[in-house]
């Protein structure tokens, strides 16, 4: 999935770019729910860093807010922050299981229990990295099909 959040970070660094602002977390959500955000003419009817859907007036999903409410200190967002760090060493972890019962036989459930949780948290990083990308998509295509028809 490293290639997943590399391509997630170019999204966001682009989109910041596109809208003129230096970072992605400069464009802080009320104002942008409030839509009294500034940005170059070409894209002022995409308003807000996550919410260019097809009608401009949604916020992100339901569950992306959830995520990212407090700067993930929250349960969804812990386990996905949990996810994103851990689910490769727990992964490893688990191929190796036979080795580490060996010498802690009493942590097989722990053990499961992490690796189950650092699965679902990686998921719910996935599918977040996967709207983003989705979103400076659509951002592009918007932006080239308003390019053609200036020409």
């Amino acid at each position: 999935f490293t290639s997943m959040e590399w391509m997630t970070m170019l999204s966001m660094q682009m989109i910041a770019t596109l809208k003129r602002k230096s970072h992605w977390k400069l464009i802080p959500l009320e104002e942008i729910k409030e839509g009294t955000t500034t940005f170059d003419a070409a894209v002022a009817a995409d308003e807000g860093l996550v919410q260019n859907n097809d009608n401009n007036d949604k916020p992100p999903p339901w569950w992306i807010e959830t995520i990212f409410r407090k700067s993930f200190y929250n349960p969804l967002g812990v386990i996905t922050i949990y996810g994103s760090m851990s689910a490769g060493m727990m992964h490893f972890l688990h191929l190796q299981r036979e080795v580490l019962l060996d010498f802690f036989p009493s942590i097989k459930m722990v053990l499961e229990g992490a690796r189950m949780t650092a699965y679902i948290g990686r998921l719910l990083a996935l599918c977040c990295e996967m709207y983003f990308c989705l979103d400076f998509l659509r951002l592009v295509v918007r932006l080239d099909a308003r390019n053609k028809v200036r020409t």
